[in-house]
């Protein structure tokens, strides 16, 4: 496989980050990547930063050529550029990571996503719980349906998707996508039985979210409805954690252009059909909804779709 993505990887050109701008290397449809782009649109970088996408698994040579850690080949990838050529750029692993570092170096924007005080902690402690839960646990739920559908004959082509990676690894990816997803549930231990698990503490995630937009436990508004989920004015890095890594599951019409939904969806995306709509029908997830329609693509917005800043990286390395 090495050798596969070695060769793969020279007819993929790497696209170069303007100076004093940024670039997100992602998986399109990761959740942990759209925390990140989220946090990303909502700052003074959100008109001139570029997104480096890759296929699963053929993302993996160039985080390492980024990080230098093999141990630790996840996406997103954030790298910020210098202010010229001669100053190395900064490079953050990690959507928790990259909001905290992206709130704290323009806090005019973003400082609200981390209030001070102990809501802050409160915050961070919340965001910490939900990437360690319901991120690992929404991400298998969406392998298996993928997984399912495969078995059953779907067809798990995506048109728009492929047109956002490089067109070598979409192809190679289609072309061997069912040993590919086989090797990647069994490295998530994705099965029948944790299949299962995964679907309850989802449920339990979604149950303790609904109960403190219902003013349960701790944060403001105590015994109030609140509107988000700490309560007060703004939307914290708490309640874009739970939107972000809750979207797969929830489904909002902006994701349209990545072929989840509407009439040019991926047939397998029927699988995730039940799950949306159970979903959709608590707090939590009516939350999820408002904030993609309210703070993810505001109406001002006109579009309400999600447009990913994606780069050509489709040149020939002597082009």
């Amino acid at each position: 496989m090495n050798k596969v993505l070695r060769v793969v990887d020279w007819f993929v050109r790497t696209p170069e980050i303007p100076i004093g701008s940024a670039k997100l290397v992602s998986i399109p449809l990761s959740h942990y990547c759209e925390k990140a782009r989220w946090c990303l649109d909502l700052s003074p970088l959100r008109d001139t930063y570029i997104e480096e996408a890759h296929a699963p698994v053929f993302h993996t040579k160039h985080v390492v050529s980024l990080t230098n850690k093999r141990s630790a080949s996840s996406t997103p990838v954030f790298v910020l550029s210098g202010n010229s050529t001669s100053d190395p750029p900064t490079i953050i692993q990690g959507s928790a990571m990259i909001l905290a570092h992206l709130a704290q170096t323009f806090p005019a924007e973003l400082g609200h996503l981390y209030p001070p005080g102990e809501k802050g902690e409160r915050v961070r402690t919340l965001e910490q719980v939900l990437d360690n839960q319901l991120g690992p646990q929404s991400r298998k739920l969406v392998y298996w349906a993928m997984w399912q559908a495969r078995q059953e004959g779907l067809s798990t082509s995506n048109p728009l998707l492929d047109a956002l990676v490089p067109k070598v690894e979409a192809l190679l990816w289609n072309l061997g996508e069912g040993k590919i997803l086989f090797k990647m549930m069994q490295a998530m231990n994705i099965d029948a039985d944790s299949i299962v698990t995964a679907l309850e503490d989802c449920r339990q995630v979604f149950k303790e979210a609904s109960a403190m937009l219902a003013g349960e436990g701790e944060g403001e508004g105590k015994g109030k409805q609140r509107k988000y989920l700490l309560g007060g004015e703004r939307m914290t890095a708490a309640d874009l954690t739970l939107a972000a890594l809750a979207y797969p599951l929830i489904n909002p019409p902006a994701f349209a252009s990545l072929g989840l939904s509407g009439s040019s969806a991926s047939p397998w995306t029927m699988k995730l059909g039940d799950l949306s709509a159970e979903f959709r029908a608590t707090p939590a997830g009516q939350h999820v909804l408002r904030l993609y329609a309210e703070e993810r693509f505001p109406a001002v917005d006109g579009t309400g779709t999600l447009c990913l800043r994606t780069v050509n990286c489709n040149k020939m390395p002597w082009q």
